[in-house]
């Protein structure tokens, strides 16, 4: 008997179809994980920032945040069993590294994902206390707060790029040109914040805290004192004494705060010695739908603020 055309057609199809999936399923485990995208782990909310222009809308990259957006520096974070399973399923973390990540050291050391500390490279500030690093101790006592300088961040960009290049070379020529792009702009806001100390020689500062050390460093402004050591825990009355007869001595041409601080006490202190208080952001933490650019967003806004303060 002959088969009519269309069924042994029919016929050769679904044989095809039938040998298609027994080889997509004869197909070693190592491919099949090849092809989701990469789970990417940035610990804090400035890192977070840095990489998301980097693979926004890449499919083949999925980005993730771990200290949720507005805690700020996680210095006496306590990680939940949310973030230690973020942990256990990311291909790789970006850490800012310099202790900031303590929290999460013993996770950290146990975790099989590549772990790049987007510090390295970096000419660091002394802190005020030792930090442990993920997986060792640093014998030395180190600011952690490096995205706040654009050539520091720049640098941030470079080292995250490098790794993620490596993770999802496909994507190298995309992940390559929007770091060139984002290190330009913030070398450009590094040029002009250098252009302050230039105008400015010998002028220092007064900040709230600690964070702002490393942009301070780029403006060429000096830093005469540091008015707190956390967000809080609100100076004293007498540190607040100490501080106004600080600022009579060393005539600092700013007060400088942060918006997740009380802005009073810096109220106090300008009430008391006429110097003038402005607000910058150090981008420690934040809101969290924002727009892919929105780190550059906010060192070109900053770099506004202090050269419109320093033109009077």
């Amino acid at each position: 008997m002959t088969r009519h055309p269309s069924l042994r057609h029919s016929f050769h199809v679904t044989v095809g179809l039938l040998a298609l999936a027994l080889l997509f399923f004869a197909l070693p485990l190592s491919l099949h994980a090849a092809a989701r995208p990469v789970h990417v782990l940035a610990t804090t909310y400035p890192v977070w920032q840095l990489a998301r222009p980097l693979v926004a809308g890449l499919d083949d990259v999925h980005l993730d945040l771990l200290v949720p957006a507005t805690t700020g520096c996680p210095h006496d974070y306590a990680p939940t069993p949310a973030d230690l399973a973020k942990v256990a399923a990311a291909d790789m973390i970006l850490l800012n590294g310099l202790g900031l990540e303590k929290a999460f050291a013993p996770v950290l050391a146990q975790t099989e994902a590549r772990k790049v500390d987007c510090s390295q490279g970096i000419a660091l500030l002394a802190g005020d206390e030792d930090h442990e690093a993920a997986g060792h101790t640093r014998h030395e006592s180190y600011n952690p707060h490096i995205f706040t300088s654009p050539a520091a961040a720049s640098r941030m960009v470079g080292t995250m790029a490098a790794a993620l290049v490596q993770a999802c070379p496909e994507q190298a020529g995309t992940i390559g040109e929007r770091a060139a792009t984002l290190q330009k702009t913030l070398l450009d806001v590094e040029q002009r914040l250098a252009a302050l100390g230039t105008a400015h020689p010998g002028a220092c500062v007064l900040l709230q805290h600690d964070s702002l050390a490393y942009m301070m460093r780029s403006a060429g402004l000096s830093v005469m004192d540091v008015l707190q050591e956390n967000e809080e825990q609100a100076p004293s009355a007498a540190r607040l004494l100490e501080c106004i007869t600080h600022i009579q001595k060393a005539r600092p041409v700013l007060l400088i705060g942060e918006p997740q601080f009380s802005p009073r006490p810096l109220e106090t202190l300008a009430a008391e010695t006429g110097v003038p208080v402005i607000q910058l952001e150090s981008l420690a933490s934040g809101p969290e739908n924002t727009p892919p650019d929105y780190f550059a967003q906010q060192m070109r806004h900053n770099c506004q603020i202090l050269e419109n303060a320093l033109a009077h």
